[in-house]
């Protein structure tokens, strides 16, 4: 490969991203989850007279179960982060030393309070959120939401990218008289 493929290959180099669906309406989840259980008990029962889905029990149900799933859907903000740049990430790990007396910290090269704010902040590209609008929608969101940022945020900076490799379209290809090879490595 000469200078003049490898300068075209780095002109498109783009970091991945990945987005985070994130329901500010958690509070809406229990009454889903009820309703769902009356719904599924419902098109389990038994009913001699009416086909299941005829039946009227069923389709109220339904109706506010999908209702319900409106306006969580309404209440859903949808996150898209981005990998940082080498020098950035690095300068961020600098920036949230680990502390003295925590075995964590070291172990991980960082302080964990601090630096997962401020990984989700740098990666964060959508939608464009100020400091105060991010720290309204970080206090939002449920422990298990924010982590499924910060895990997102990580694992875009810190995860292997390579041309993946699909079986099915390979096959498909395959019989269709395509042709398709699995890359080595």
């Amino acid at each position: 490969m000469d200078t003049t493929e490898i300068d075209a290959i780095l002109a498109g180099a783009k970091k991945p991203e990945a987005s985070v669906p994130l329901c500010l309406r958690s509070d809406l989840q229990d009454q889903w989850e009820t309703l769902e259980a009356e719904l599924q008990a419902e098109d389990r029962a038994e009913t001699p007279t009416l086909a299941k889905a005829d039946s009227k029990r069923a389709k109220e149900l339904a109706e506010q179960v999908r209702a319900l799933q409106a306006e969580m859907e309404k209440s859903t903000i949808t996150v898209t982060l981005r990998a940082m740049d080498r020098v950035p990430w690095k300068e961020l790990q600098s920036a949230h030393p680990p502390r003295k007396d925590s075995a964590v910290d070291w172990r991980l090269g960082f302080n964990p309070d601090t630096f997962y704010d401020a990984l989700i902040a740098a990666s964060i590209v959508d939608p464009v959120l100020d400091e105060e609008r991010l720290a309204k929608l970080l206090d939002a969101i449920t422990a298990g939401q924010f982590d499924k940022l910060a895990s997102t945020a990580w694992e875009l900076n810190r995860s292997d990218v390579s041309v993946p490799f699909s079986a099915t379209a390979s096959r498909i290809a395959s019989s269709s008289g395509g042709t398709s090879k699995r890359r080595s490595g």
